[in-house]
């Protein structure tokens, strides 16, 4: 891929984010106060509907069944906390839907807002999981997790404490995850995984803020290219001191993924790791598999990768 094309590409994609938020639908059709239930409201509702949701706790597992906008009233003070072991707390199913502003807790559940359906932005919600940890657990589920979909934008979103990873995108395509913050994760901060033996491809992953994932009895990387990723760009991310390496990218089937202009450092920790470590290079063939470039870091790659 040619570097300036790439920047023009990147530049572009920017101003059309920028115009997609501003045309973002703002009118009410249904209010949901404490005490009523979520769920019904999008039991209720007409697809193309804004549901705003009142400050307060309401203690619900909610699918997003149908392409509304759900929406916090006040950001992150709508609080939605699930109720059903085993399931995720927002589970989004419909194509086209909006689910803004939450402050979601996954405490003994599973994944704290799943994405499973083209089209879907997940922006602006605070996601809280089991930790702070003091020792290893069973994992519960992700952060954020985007499933077999497609044109999916995962915005500006907090993420902490998740015994799973951050944000998993497992076999997603065309998707954007731009701008989140992930943090004292005991997996990996951002996982580019397969689901089902199908990999992730043409992805995003900009501007995102990744600080300690891992721990000490488990080590794991702030950002992973795990097996089969190929043809995603992951640009201009600030990677601090996972517990393995900033940015990895895994031995199996892992190519064609351009790598630029991250920061990285506090690597390695104690799981040995680096800023920088691609597996695919291991055999001393770097540059062939992963186009690495204007990375900044404290820790020489051993595949030389860091300037």
């Amino acid at each position: 891929m040619n570097r300036n094309y790439l920047k023009s590409f990147l530049i572009g994609l920017t101003l059309a984010l920028l115009l997609i938020f501003a045309g973002e639908v703002s009118a009410t059709d249904l209010y949901v106060n404490p005490g009523d239930s979520i769920q019904g409201a999008i039991n209720d509702a007409t697809p193309g509907d804004t549901i705003v949701v009142a400050e307060g706790t309401y203690y619900e597992n909610v699918t997003v069944s149908k392409a509304v906008t759900l929406i916090s009233e006040k950001k992150h003070k709508a609080e939605v906390v699930g109720s059903t072991p085993g399931q995720d707390v927002i589970l989004i199913t419909a194509a086209g839907a909006i689910v803004k502003g939450f402050h979601v807790r996954n405490a003994g559940m599973h994944d704290g807002i799943a994405v499973k359906a083209n089209e879907v932005t997940v922006r602006e919600n605070k996601v809280t999981g089991s930790g702070p940890f003091t020792g290893w657990v069973t994992a519960e589920g992700a952060g954020i997790s985007v499933i077999l979909c497609d044109h999916v934008m995962v915005i500006k979103n907090d993420i902490c404490y998740t015994s799973g990873a951050g944000i998993w995108i497992g076999n997603a395509t065309n998707s954007l995850f731009i701008e989140n913050k992930v943090e004292y994760t005991q997996y990996t901060g951002i996982l580019l995984g397969p689901w089902a033996g199908i990999g992730c491809h043409h992805n995003l992953i900009a501007k995102n803020k990744i600080k300690k994932c891992g721990t000490e009895w488990n080590y794991d990387d702030g950002i992973r290219l795990g097996a089969l990723a190929y043809n995603n760009i992951v640009w201009d991310n600030d990677v601090h001191d996972s517990s393995r390496s900033g940015i990895y990218a895994h031995w199996n089937n892992v190519h064609d993924n351009t790598i630029i202009g991250n920061k990285m450092k506090g690597h390695p920790g104690p799981g040995g790791g680096f800023d920088a470590y691609d597996r695919t290079s291991d055999s001393g063939t770097a540059g062939t598999a992963n186009w690495w470039v204007d990375n900044k870091g404290e820790t020489e790659s051993p595949v030389g990768l860091l300037k």
